[in-house]
């Protein structure tokens, strides 16, 4: 599951959902999240006999080394995953986590391209997911301690420095933008300084779409950069309300895979409101297979020891031919080199290329 404040497979800030009959103990879930090596691996239980009207699950988060209190995008990869696949009738979802109780709430995409995708028939993905989380407080940065975060965005000039509560990540506001985009931060030097993680922002310029940008880095989690850190703009949006005298912002993760966070700050209650979209990865080798010998070598099974090799049984995926009139972009990309053949998958829409032979 690509869940990512994105619309698009492969870009945002993936997670793996892993939906699980019954509780498992920590390290198993550890283990399982470290195969996974990415951003977060998240876990839902279905709480039975809720008092609650809407339906409850028990959501966890891990990343590669450790459990965290809180994920944004792990959450709305979670909601998509359960609003997807039938397995709640309803539009609102309860989380039980760390956290709190946290909701997902389906909302329509009244967007100009799902209108027609709608009018056509496409509606199963022709929504949004809205996160109801906690607002997190920033307090003054000890000055003393200055001069490692300078360090740790090399140098960057800063105008302000605040540190969060209870997710003690320090954040940095640059002079622009442009400058948040443009900074390149020293990992090891990020290592050194208090807290957990390292969110920098900055205002973007007047005529851009977006009212904020930011980035997260956290490696002492195992995540050198967060592609899109939901959690974070909890901490973002008071911040930026605060500063720009409003309520409601489109924000700009500014990562290598990107994303872009639309953020409600409800004052009144403290609460930050989320939306965005989430992309299903369909079939994935490596993490299948990841899975199958955590799941074999783990003591779920008894754990297996000893030398052995894993077959997975999968679909075959069909090919088609390819529209000739994009064949230039094709060999431009091959940098000009003969082909053979090109064809097009038909369900992950690659292009299948088969090179000439030199």
């Amino acid at each position: 599951m690509n869940g990512k404040l994105s619309d698009s497979a492969f870009k945002g800030n993936p997670a793996a959902v892993c939906l699980l009959e019954e509780e498992r103990d920590e390290k198993w879930m550890q283990a399982v999240a470290a195969e996974f090596n990415i951003s977060q691996t998240c876990y839902l239980t279905r709480i039975p006999n809720s008092t609650s009207p809407n339906t409850r699950f028990r959501l966890r988060w891990f990343t590669p080394v450790t459990e965290v209190k809180l994920c944004g995008h792990a959450t709305l990869a979670s909601a998509h995953t359960l609003f997807t696949t039938g397995l709640v009738n309803s539009n609102i979802i309860e989380f039980d986590t760390l956290s709190g109780i946290l909701t997902a709430t389906r909302v329509p995409d009244v967007s100009p391209t799902n209108i027609s995708e709608v009018q056509n028939g496409g509606v199963s993905d022709c929504f949004l997911i809205e996160l109801n989380f906690p607002s997190v407080p920033a307090t003054d940065f000890n000055s003393a301690e200055a001069s490692l975060v300078s360090k740790a965005l090399n140098d960057a000039p800063f105008i302000d420095v605040k540190r969060t509560t209870p997710a003690d990540d320090i954040f940095v506001v640059l002079p622009s933008g442009k400058s948040v985009i443009e900074m390149e931060p020293r990992f090891d030097d990020i290592l050194k300084c208090p807290g957990r993680g390292l969110i920098v922002s900055g205002a973007a310029p007047p005529d851009s779409e977006f009212d904020f940008i930011s980035r997260f880095f956290c490696p002492k989690y195992g995540i050198k950069e967060d592609p899109v850190c939901g959690s974070a703009h909890c901490a973002l949006a008071p911040y930026w309300s605060q500063k720009l005298g409003k309520l409601d912002f489109v924000a700009h993760a500014a990562s290598p895979r990107g994303g872009i966070v639309k953020i409600h700050f409800d004052e009144q209650n403290q609460r930050v409101l989320l939306r965005g979209k989430a992309v299903m990865v369909k079939l994935c080798g490596h993490v299948t297979l990841a899975s199958a010998h955590t799941l074999f070598t783990t003591a779920l099974n008894g754990g297996v020891n000893g030398c052995f090799l894993i077959e997975l049984n999968f679909p075959t995926v069909p090919v088609t031919n390819f529209n000739s009139a994009e064949a230039s972009l094709i060999s431009k990309a091959w940098n000009g080199a003969p082909l053979i053949d090109v064809k097009r998958t038909t369900t992950d829409d690659d292009i299948f290329v088969i090179p000439q032979e030199h």
